[in-house]
């Protein structure tokens, strides 16, 4: 009997950890708006923003828990109807208009974010 090459069952949490997303730093979102401002060139436009840069969830998890110095209790649920899997902006529009995209990776944007006090 000729035997198939086994095929890799995912399990709903395993597809939900590897969903992806195009994380933004606020601050580079700051910046971008306010440069966007002063030139007016974007007014009336829809444009993507992100890195062009696609981080999983567990990118996400394992940076929060650096960060943090320990482990993270984690809760696995099935996949909702309608997520989106994968998910990166396409920022040659950005890039062109503005020159510049979000640069801030995500761990130091997270590490940032979790240092910051407000005035």
């Amino acid at each position: 009997m000729k035997t198939k090459t086994p095929i890799r069952h995912e399990s709903p949490d395993h597809r939900r950890r590897l969903q992806t997303r195009d994380f933004v730093f606020v601050g580079d979102l700051a910046r971008l708006l306010a440069e966007a401002l002063q030139r007016r060139i974007l007014a009336g436009q829809a444009i993507n923003v992100g890195r062009g840069q696609a981080s999983s969830l567990l990118d996400l998890i394992a940076a929060l828990e650096t960060l943090g110095g320990r482990p993270l209790t984690r809760t696995h649920v099935a996949v909702r109807g309608g997520d989106i899997r994968h998910s990166r902006a396409d920022v040659t529009r950005l890039r062109t208009l503005l020159g510049l995209v979000p640069s801030t990776d995500l761990v130091t944007g997270l590490d940032a974010l979790l240092r910051y006090r407000p005035a």
